[in-house]
């Protein structure tokens, strides 16, 4: 599985991941150890921008230690997004063209 990201045309991280994406596999390879980094230095670089990171309901996205650490990142997000919704999520165009 393929993970990225993406804000004003900057590309975040890209995270290869083998097999199942598990909520430990999305926590640790996907926020903690490639996300987090990015996007502390892309707000060190642009002060007065503000970000919302978006992501569906799926179970990894909303396992506690996923959560803790968006909370502790200072990560700012929605409750809810559907689970495949290229009119919301520009991201999922992306994937399709892939």
């Amino acid at each position: 599985m393929v993970w990225s990201c993406f804000v004003a045309g900057r590309l975040g991280p890209l995270v290869l991941l083998d097999g199942t994406v598990d909520q430990d596999a999305y926590y640790v390879n996907c926020l903690s150890e490639n996300f987090v980094s990015w996007l502390q230095k892309l707000k060190s670089d642009n002060r007065n921008d503000d970000y919302i990171f978006m992501e569906d309901n799926a179970t990894p996205h909303t396992w506690s230690y996923a959560r803790w650490l968006k909370k502790r990142a200072m990560i700012k997000g929605f409750d809810f997004w559907p689970a495949n919704s290229p009119d919301l999520n520009p991201i999922e165009n992306v994937w399709a063209i892939l």
